[in-house]
């Protein structure tokens, strides 16, 4: 069967018409980065090991040397370590570079206790800041991920 000539253009410009009518749009790179970021962070407080991992390319070097295996292996230890671990992520910073490269900056406010909210979490728990560094990148997949990142201790 075959295609009437400029069928598929048609189609585009009713889409493009459509989803400007009616609010739709894309997701920028930034978008989809922070999201990844956060669904990473509600993982770790899940103990979703697998889906925080899903966030971290084969190709992920840290600052300080830890390949990809070697930080699921932190990760495990610090996830599973016993109390609940809360995640709250603060001045969490996202920008597109290049196409297919997106730089992530943020500190993480990191708690072992039951509170939900940041203002409880410090009466009754051992809480920790770090600042991260982080760098994404589409991969040949179309999915999004980090490839580098550095950490360092903030204040809270």
């Amino acid at each position: 069967m075959s295609t009437p000539r400029g069928y598929g253009i048609r189609l585009l410009c009713l889409t493009t018409v459509a989803a400007v009518s009616f609010g739709c749009r894309t997701k920028s790179a930034e978008d989809i980065v922070r999201e990844r970021v956060l669904t990473m962070a509600r993982a770790a407080e899940d103990r979703k090991l697998g889906t925080l991992m899903e966030g971290v390319s084969s190709r992920f070097h840290a600052a300080d040397g830890l390949s990809r295996d070697e930080l699921k292996g932190l990760l495990a230890a610090q996830l599973f370590a016993g109390r609940w671990l809360r995640v709250y992520p603060m001045k969490l910073e996202v920008r597109q570079t290049s196409p297919t490269q997106v730089e992530v900056a943020g500190t993480f406010i990191l708690g072992r206790s039951r509170a939900v909210a940041v203002t409880d979490l410090l009466r009754d728990t051992s809480a920790q800041s770090e600042r991260v560094d982080a760098t994404f990148e589409r991969e040949p997949d179309g999915e999004w991920r980090a490839v580098s990142a550095a950490h360092a201790p903030s204040s809270l």
